[in-house]
């Protein structure tokens, strides 16, 4: 229990600094943003539930992404002319 906890917990921090950073393999719009944010909140709480709810709503948004824009990453540093 404890174990479970503690995951969760480091993948709710993840999605909430992805909801914070607007990051989350891509941007996203500030709805999903809200969303993303409730979802990192659940996961960590530490309810079962609320962790199930959470790690579902995490995977469909990250699936989301990933079918919404395949090709999106972050700038490399080497990329970014000064």
């Amino acid at each position: 229990m404890i174990l479970r906890n503690a995951v969760t917990a480091c993948f709710g921090v993840y999605m909430l600094s992805g909801a914070v950073q607007n990051w989350f393999h891509g941007r996203l719009p500030m709805l999903l943003r809200i969303v993303l944010f409730a979802a990192a909140l659940m996961l960590i709480s530490g309810g079962f539930l609320t962790d199930i709810g959470g790690v579902v709503i995490g995977v469909a948004l990250f699936f989301w992404q990933k079918m919404r824009n395949p090709a999106e990453k972050a700038p490399l540093k080497a990329d970014v002319e000064a």
